[in-house]
């Protein structure tokens, strides 16, 4: 017997928050790796190959569909070209800096995020929700900013400039990644949309080392036979590529961009509690300080978004609001003016396209009332949307 539901928003913010602990173990394992003389490209390259390889495999394992349309087409292209960016970035960016002075521009991505977000008007952002963030953000910078500047032994930081601006472009990269992937998370299954752009992204980095192949020698493909550059390999294809970009997206298809990258935050506090779990470091009062600023941060958002989500009102052309919680409760969709006709012959698994003239939404037609399937596949929906609005979520 099932005592409660957890909400589905819990679910995609859990996680999404697991997704960044393994990111936190990619920082402290790829660093390591990397000083240990491992060449960047087929870290890269392995990662990728491993990485994708298991996409798929789980994909196939649960017989899912990797049929993508073609007007997808060019956005899926877009997501990987954007992940391979992120991942090459990030990864030459740890080969030159510290694993902390690296990640104290990762909170800087949910800021781009909603920057982003207001400017094209992606999505509603609401004081509350900008607020958390900012709590979210302000946390990670006291938590990792006080490390570099009382760092005083650089030698490992071979390139500080070099570092920074892949840095920067990391952040970028990964940002631009979340919303762009967006309208592909609620059209196909999140595990397809990750395995479909991470064959984009393998097919960029084993271009990439063709391309430099006379400067990796035979010794550099095999780490110079050392052990712990294959261990940091896994490590990083299984729990920060396979299921963290997976629970991304997941994650990613029920919570709006702004929401899914302010855990990215988190990634500070998560490399704390490795490093006194694993390596025995002591962990300092601005730490503690900037984890429960980030949590907070965190808490805050996600009570902004339920109150969202509970609360919003999609607006049509003739200005009529129409609150989400309505059409989510109506038993049919006779909500307006203009009567759509759609096909009663589209499968279960298929999914039921209705056209509102400037805007369009999908559900799945095993979710279609009944009074409407008794109707010959006609009812009534909203007239024209101005735009579609990430919050909304609306599900038939």
């Amino acid at each position: 017997m099932v005592l409660f539901d957890v909400p589905i928003q819990v679910k995609a913010s859990l996680a999404v928050l697991s997704a960044q602990f393994c990111f936190s173990g990619w920082h402290i394992v790829g660093s390591v790796a990397f000083k240990g003389g491992t060449n960047p490209f087929v870290f890269i390259l392995y990662r990728l190959l491993i990485g994708t390889s298991l996409m798929h495999l789980y994909i196939r394992v649960n017989k899912l569909s990797i049929t993508i349309e073609k007007v997808d087409y060019n956005r899926m292209y877009l997501c990987g070209f954007l992940s391979f960016f992120q991942i090459i970035s990030g990864s030459l960016a740890l080969s030159v800096i510290a694993p902390s002075r690296f990640a104290i521009f990762q909170p800087c991505i949910p800021c781009v995020v909603t920057a982003i977000s207001m400017i094209f008007r992606l999505e509603q952002i609401s004081p509350v929700k900008l607020c958390g963030i900012a709590l979210a953000v302000v946390g990670a910078f006291v938590a990792e900013l006080w490390k570099v500047n009382g760092q005083e032994n650089h030698a490992d930081e071979t390139n500080i400039p070099l570092g920074v601006f892949l840095s920067i472009m990391q952040v970028v990269g990964m940002a631009s990644l979340m919303v762009v992937v967006k309208p592909l998370l609620g059209k196909y299954d999140p595990a397809v949309v990750s395995g479909m752009y991470f064959v984009v992204s393998t097919i960029a980095i084993v271009i990439v080392v063709i391309c430099r192949i006379d400067l990796i020698s035979f010794d550099e493909f095999i780490f110079e036979g050392k052990l712990l550059p294959w261990l940091a390999i896994w490590y990083v294809a299984i729990f920060a590529t396979m299921y963290s970009f997976s629970a991304i997206n997941w994650g990613g298809k029920h919570l709006p961009p702004t929401v899914t990258t302010v855990f990215f935050t988190f990634q500070p506090v998560g490399t704390i509690i490795l490093s006194a779990t694993l390596l025995g470091a002591v962990v300092t009062i601005p730490e503690i300080l900037g984890g429960l600023l980030i949590v907070l941060g965190l808490v805050v958002t996600s009570f902004a978004q339920s109150t969202v989500g509970k609360n919003e009102a999609i607006q049509t052309e003739d200005g009529t609001n129409v609150s989400k919680l309505a059409l989510e409760t109506e038993d049919t969709l006779e909500l307006t003016h203009s009567p759509v006709t759609c096909s009663p012959l589209h499968s279960k698994d298929s999914p039921l396209t209705v056209s509102t003239g400037l805007s369009s939404f999908s559900s799945d037609a095993s979710n279609v009332s009944n009074s409407s399937k008794k109707n010959n596949g006609e009812f009534g929906v909203s007239a024209k949307y101005e735009r579609i609005i990430y919050d909304a979520d609306i599900d038939v």
